[in-house]
């Protein structure tokens, strides 16, 4: 996987509305796994990250 190809988002966690909003708009959203970014973004250009489970977006924690 080349990451230039794609709209991705390399996240740890993300609200519910956030989430499905990018979906919608066709983003990748990709669970961060790795101790530093660099590690994440080789990672990443190795097509070693997972995809972002919808499970574990959560709700909003503030409100405008």
């Amino acid at each position: 996987m080349r990451l230039a190809e794609y709209n991705v988002v390399i996240t740890k966690e993300i609200g519910m509305p956030a989430y499905y909003a990018l979906r919608s708009k066709g983003v990748k959203i990709l669970l961060a796994e790795g101790k530093t970014l660099r590690e994440v973004l080789e990672r990443a250009k190795k097509g070693e990250l997972k995809e972002f489970p919808p499970e574990m977006a959560h709700e909003p924690r503030h409100h405008h």
